[in-house]
């Protein structure tokens, strides 16, 4: 492959592929990743990979068509490795706090490439200006419903004034509620200013932007959608709880793997894996408490394989009263493993004390 631009510069190969990248929006990601060697000597060699191949098109030899894939995973994939690697290197000499929101960037950024990489390719008709807003102004990972065109219900006041509610709890946990048991409590201090930046985000200003997007006519679901009355480890882990997370990991990890592993199996390799993005979030800044967000998701995967069990429908695990009970003890009663000391005392004191609530 040769590209010849107006100014008369030449790119071959995968070289011209990352040069036309810079000319269509979507691609936009591959062509600022282009830039670090490592992504640019990958591209060249998955091109040189197709190109040895080229003439076995057309039935004459056995490739396969999953073969002709291996090259878009790659792209699809790259994002998601690559920026936590960079944020892994970069964030050493970062406080502890900053580091783990470049983190949860770069893992952002990565799950969002994921979500709409192969969108473009596989439906017709998607607004290239729905899609930039998907992407850079909702933290939900469900580009299908998002850019999706039909009718929304307005939202109701109600709604309004519970998601302006919430938010108003969560800042007031956090400049007030924090400060109020002084110095001599740290651990108690973060756990409420913490409680109160997931009120103030995930279940306040995501819902005001859930309400804003629904307002105008786009599917945009709230992330947070009533966990504490959730009667299931199933419904909880399903999307009452971050359903961002939830569609993301459905989408792209739990149907790869449970052709492969079975649905149980797959499930609990689910949780690992959510373990281990936990401890880039939390552990690694933190620099300490290894393993500790890994068990937590560890013991929430052994509780739903019991709730789905014999025996734990026998016991009514997963629904009423004894449902809501199995959700608090096991989402609940551990979470100081997710959210352990270390984490604490490096990350959400120092944070709280920059953003001026201690």
């Amino acid at each position: 492959m040769r590209l010849l631009t107006r100014q008369g510069i030449i790119y071959g190969g995968a070289d011209a592929l990352i040069a036309l990248a810079r000319q269509i929006w979507w691609a936009w990601p591959l062509y600022w990743l282009a830039h670090l060697p490592i992504i640019r000597n990958a591209l060249r060699k998955a091109y040189a990979w197709v190109a040895r191949r080229r003439n076995c098109l057309r039935g004459r030899c056995q490739i396969g068509a999953d073969s002709g894939g291996f090259a878009r995973d790659c792209l699809r994939w790259a994002p998601l490795v690559v920026l936590p690697m960079l944020a892994a290197t970069l964030g050493k000499n970062l406080p502890g706090w900053v580091w783990m929101w470049v983190m949860a960037v770069a893992l952002f950024i990565g799950a969002k490439w994921l979500t709409i990489s192969r969108l473009p390719l596989s439906t017709g008709g998607v607004s290239r200006h729905r899609l930039l807003l998907y992407f850079f102004l909702w933290p939900g990972m469900n580009p299908r419903a998002f850019c999706a065109n039909g009718s929304v219900p307005t939202p109701p006041i109600r709604e309004w004034i519970l998601a302006g509610a919430k938010t108003l709890f969560g800042a007031v946990l956090v400049w007030f509620g924090a400060p109020f048991f002084g110095a001599r409590f740290p651990l108690v201090i973060g756990w409420v200013g913490m409680i109160g930046l997931v009120f103030l985000l995930h279940f306040g200003a995501f819902h005001l932007l859930s309400l804003v997007w629904r307002a105008l006519g786009i599917n945009a679901k709230p992330i947070m959608q009533s966990p504490g009355t959730t009667t299931s480890l199933s419904k909880f882990w399903g999307g009452s709880w971050n359903a961002a997370f939830s569609d993301l990991m459905q989408e792209h990890f739990f149907k790869p793997m449970v052709r492969h592993l079975g649905a149980s199996r797959a499930l609990f390799a689910i949780f690992l894996i959510s373990g281990l993005l936990h401890e880039l979030v939390i552990s690694l800044p933190a620099r300490g408490g290894y393993g500790l967000p890994t068990l937590y998701f560890a013991i929430q995967g052994v509780g739903l394989l019991l709730e789905r069990s014999k025996l734990g429908q026998a016991m009514g695990l997963g629904s009423g009263r004894k449902g809501l009970c199995f959700v608090a003890l096991v989402s609940g009663a551990p979470a100081f493993c997710l959210f352990h000391p270390t984490f604490i005392r490096n990350v959400i004191l120092p944070m709280l004390h920059a953003i001026g609530a201690t």
